[in-house]
């Protein structure tokens, strides 16, 4: 059995900050545009200006993820921007803690989903903004010792990649940006100076996925986001990824999501509506 997982995941860093830790397993991440091998005690900082992907993980991976939005984790933002603006000029993004820190770090975990956990069951309106509040400062706090393991200076270098990886990463970068824009392996092919046979074999080899199915990937990833977190209409999601009419972007989506547009958007409010029953 393959050690390996290849299944990329982009984490919304979307007006949140927070941090990113392994306990358990390895995996390989990008984090703007650099690959990192991640194990037990590595741990990035979540923010706005970071763009963290999974592209691969072992069988036994386990990541511990804590995320609020930036202004309930820092009032100051401007400030927690600045640090983190600071640590990307100098590709100090990922940091390796001790096992004391680790074990700080799961239990601070563990408290704040306890107290996440009353308030989403609690029904009393004092009760749910004081349990709010306590989540707010429990993860403040944590992100400030991520703040200061980062000073502290144990610094993770990315890691040295052959010419074939670095293709393939670069790709996966360009591909990410580019969804809407370029579906075609000649645009990215052509981009890396390479025949298209020729680049589908080093992205094949070094992802276990084509080119294609990158690409793919990426575009239903980012029309399932739009379909779930948008009320632009459906022609409009179609304009917004650059297809050339609503009906071709039905098609596409139906063949690679299994279900049309309409159904994918009626199945996700189908399933809010009873994560909300079941939370009452």
């Amino acid at each position: 059995m393959d050690k390996w997982i290849y299944n990329s995941e982009i984490l919304n860093t979307q007006g949140r900050a927070g941090i990113y830790m392994c306990v358990k397993g390895e995996a390989q991440l990008l984090i703007n545009g650099k690959l990192f091998l991640f194990e037990r005690g590595f741990i990035s900082a979540i923010s706005p200006l970071l763009h963290i992907q999974i592209l691969s993980r072992s069988n036994d991976c386990e990541f511990l993820i804590v995320t609020e939005k930036v202004e309930h984790v820092f009032p100051t933002g401007r400030k927690f921007m600045d640090i983190i603006l600071e640590m990307r000029r100098y590709n100090d993004v990922v940091f390796r803690a001790d096992e004391e820190f680790i074990r700080f770090v799961t239990r601070r975990c563990q408290r704040i989903d306890e107290k996440r956990t009353v308030l989403e069951h609690s029904t009393d309106e004092r009760e749910k903004r004081l349990y709010a509040s306590m989540v707010y400062l429990l993860v403040q706090e944590l992100a400030v010792e991520v703040l200061a393991l980062a000073h502290s200076r144990a610094k993770v270098k990315p890691v040295e990649v052959d010419k074939n990886t670095a293709i393939a990463f670069q790709f996966i970068c360009s591909v990410n940006m580019n969804p809407t824009h370029n579906r075609s392996v000649a645009f990215y092919a052509e981009e890396a100076g390479l025949s298209v046979g020729h680049f589908t074999r080093i992205v094949k080899g070094c992802t276990q996925k084509t080119p294609t199915e990158w690409i793919i990937f990426f575009t239903i990833t980012m029309a399932k986001n739009l379909l779930e977190n948008s009320k632009m209409s459906i022609k409009e999601i179609a304009s917004e990824l650059h297809f050339p009419e609503q009906f071709t972007f039905r098609k596409y989506f139906k063949q690679h999501a299994g279900v049309s547009p309409k159904q994918y958007r009626q199945l996700q409010g189908e399933l809010e509506r009873l994560e909300k029953a079941v939370n009452q």
